[in-house]
């Protein structure tokens, strides 16, 4: 038999550990992520057997070494990205839009209704479910507890910073290419505008994420008449036109309205 080595233990006995929150869901929480219960599912899942006796002391020192190493892979799980298709049918919305509408507002609803800013309007995915609750559970820890998740809270910081840099060169290139320019009146830069907007929105959509399981009244509100016609509203997308209409000010139409 071959001897494997630490490396390939660990990354093999870590995403059983994953598999079995996204099998079971995040119910079964960190202190159910136990070495008996990943051995078995690793076996049954794959036929390959670990041991107790392979892992301890050679990988992680105990249990809670190890439950710390699986929370840390949920956490750098780059399930929060934005969906580059998404982004790409958004700008190309922004640019049949500015040859279908004189008015700004149909061409601005139609971005940011098929944006929905990172897809608040789909159920999320269980190991999405599982880096909300682990984001959550960090958040909320007291600093000393928090000072020992450092590879979590480097995580989230890492893909949180990759997700607000291509949403914010994203935004950007439409409002500038249906000719928004800030509000001189509101004393910040364009790029202020854009990452407050980011922010509010990006963080609304994490939490209706975290709420889409238990609310009942779903993410999206159909016949809102915000921009001259009744159509389907993810809410991520109403924040998102009303706040680029209070910091952005657009060309009037041809008829001067």
């Amino acid at each position: 038999m071959v001897r494997r080595s630490r490396q390939e233990i660990e990354r093999l006995v870590v995403d059983a550990a994953v598999d079995l929150v996204e099998s079971e869901g995040v119910g079964i929480g960190l202190e159910g992520i136990t070495y008996t219960r990943v051995f078995r599912h690793l076996e049954a899942t794959t036929g390959q057997r670990v041991t107790r006796a392979s892992v301890h002391e050679r990988v992680w020192s105990d249990q809670a070494a190890f439950q710390a190493a699986v929370r840390d892979r949920i956490a750098a799980a780059d399930e929060h990205t934005v969906d580059l298709t998404a982004l790409a049918i958004a700008t190309d919305h922004a640019r049949r839009a500015m040859l279908e509408h004189r008015d700004v507002r149909p061409a601005l609803g139609a971005v940011t209704r098929s944006l929905a800013l990172i897809n608040a309007t789909e159920a999320p995915s269980p190991l999405r479910q599982a880096n909300a609750a682990v984001k959550a559970l960090v958040a909320l820890s007291d600093r000393e507890d928090r000072a020992k998740a450092t590879e979590s809270v480097d995580a989230f910081r890492k893909n949180q910073r990759a997700r607000f840099d291509l949403l914010t060169t994203s935004l950007t290139r439409i409002i500038q290419r249906l000719g928004g320019q800030i509000r001189p009146t509101l004393g910040i830069s364009f790029d202020d505008g854009v990452a407050l907007t980011v922010r509010a929105c990006d963080g609304l959509c994490e939490g209706l994420q975290l709420r889409a399981p238990f609310d009942d009244a779903g993410l999206v509100t159909t016949g809102v008449n915000l921009d001259g016609e009744p159509a389907e509203w993810p809410l991520s997308s109403i924040v998102a036109f009303s706040m680029v209409g209070t910091f952005f000010e657009f060309p009037p139409t041809e008829d001067g309205a």
